[in-house]
């Protein structure tokens, strides 16, 4: 990818997908924003750190299937989604934490955390401020920590459906807000 340090932008889908050698996105550092991005079935990669300017999605973000990909560090910067994001996990792979995305506020569409067994907190949610239609959280077995999501639910106007099913716990959004969480 270092053959691509000179791109700010891409107008179109961006694809990472199927590269069994790729351990990081280094080459990348100086894209700061994309449309659809799609970074799915990467058995090496270990890190999206090449992602580190990147501020916005002007489409939807899928991450899905990256074997040993354990958090989301080079999407430090992404402050919005213009619409779609989902973070999956499958039996072999899971995203760990959520840290990475301090700086995501704005969620223009529905916002999916799913499958992601090894994950055990939504911090470094504490500052999405907005989730247009729906935040879905689902299937992730260790998740025992929403806390986060309590400066987004305070917003109750701002976003249009919460639901959570199959986690270790699935607190009501009165649990949350009242810190039982």
């Amino acid at each position: 990818l270092k053959r691509l340090r000179n791109l700010k932008s891409i107008a179109g889908d961006f694809t990472i997908g199927g590269n069994s050698s790729l351990k990081n996105l280094e080459g990348l550092e100086n894209i700061v924003t994309l449309k659809d991005v799609k970074i799915d079935n990467n058995p090496s990669l270990e890190s999206l750190v090449g992602l580190n300017n990147l501020t916005a999605i002007d489409g939807n973000l899928w991450i899905h299937t990256n074997l040993l990909l354990k958090n989301l560090e080079g999407l430090n910067n992404l402050v919005s989604i213009k619409f779609n994001i989902t973070i999956e996990g499958t039996e072999k792979s899971s995203i760990e934490n959520m840290e990475a995305l301090g700086n995501l506020n704005y969620v223009g569409g529905r916002f999916y955390i799913l499958k992601n067994k090894a994950l055990k907190s939504l911090k470094g949610l504490d500052n999405l401020n907005h989730v247009k239609l729906s935040l879905i959280i689902e299937s992730n077995q260790s998740l025992h920590d929403f806390c986060a999501l309590k400066k987004l639910l305070t917003k109750e106007e701002r976003f249009f459906s919460l639901y959570m099913e199959g986690n270790a716990i699935n607190p009501s959004k009165e649990d949350i807000l009242k810190r039982n969480c």
